[in-house]
């Protein structure tokens, strides 16, 4: 329900004296309270999916490099696992889906410890 529909039925639901009652306050505050809590609640699911997906792609960074160079310097490991934007770790994981040799794998470490964390 848009925020314009839910005005309408609240309008619509007031009462018509001059003076509406407590009953009537407490509804409107109750439905306002819900869907605040729902607001909240669906922001706090989409942060908790983002961090899920940048944690499951920092991941499989980490891993697919350490398969291409046979282990992994532990500021390398904490500098992808730091990064927080899921683009830049999209780029860096379609950028491993390329690589073919282990020299490869090295370039695209330079390139992730080079890069500017966000």
């Amino acid at each position: 329900m848009s925020v314009e529909d839910k005005r309408t039925r609240d309008a619509q639901e007031a009462p018509h004296s001059p003076n509406p009652s407590m009953e009537y306050y407490r509804q409107f505050v109750d439905r306002s309270l819900a869907s605040t809590e729902s607001m909240l609640h669906r922001e706090a699911f989409e942060k908790g999916v983002l961090r899920g997906a940048t944690k499951a792609l920092a991941d499989v960074l980490v891993r697919g490099l350490m398969l291409h160079l046979g282990g992994l310097d532990p500021a390398v490991r904490e500098r992808i696992r730091s990064e927080k934007d899921l683009e830049t770790l999209d780029v860096w994981c379609a950028a491993l889906r390329g690589i073919r040799s282990a020299e490869e794998a090295a370039q695209l470490v330079t390139k992730i410890m080079n890069a500017r964390g966000r």
